[in-house]
Order: structure tokens, then sequence, then C-alpha cells
């Protein structure tokens, strides 16, 4: 079943069941293509799923803050550099 967006930022992480989550160690990205080309390969094997997900045995639920100068861009562009 897939979860809504909305769904997905408001996931309990302690109830969620990991077996409707996408796992971020099985998504795969050509570090040789351009960053917006990552990207859209990463949305695109993600789905709805970039606001919660696994990562192997951790489920990770991703929120923005207000509180920073960073944006979504930013964060991406770091979670991508680790990959």
């Amino acid at each position: 079943m897939l979860l809504t967006l909305e769904q997905m930022k408001n996931i309990d992480l302690m109830t969620v069941d990991r077996n409707t989550l996408i796992d971020a160690n099985e998504v795969n990205v050509d570090i040789d293509l351009p960053k917006h080309e990552r990207m859209k390969l990463v949305a695109k094997q993600m789905g709805n799923s970039l606001y919660c997900f696994k990562a192997g045995n951790i489920v990770v639920r991703v929120k923005h803050s207000t509180k920073t100068t960073a944006n979504v861009d930013d964060r991406v562009r770091g979670w991508l550099q680790t990959m």
C-alpha cells in the first residue's frame, strides 16, 4: 500500500510497518550524472517515500526545520554526496 505524502509526514516511527518503507540502501544512483539527474533518479526510485524511508534497519523520517539557513537542496545534496 502506498502512503500519501501527508501520511508520510505524520508517520509514527514507533508503529510504522517497516515492510511498507523503501530502503534507501537499495536506491541506485550513477554518481557520474549531473546533480539534477541524480536527484531525479532518487526521486523516481523513492517515489513519495522521501519523507519516511529505511536505511538498513533504521527508520528515517525527514522533517525540515525553519531554524536553519540550509534548504532542501542543500540537505538532499549532502545526502546524495554520501552515496
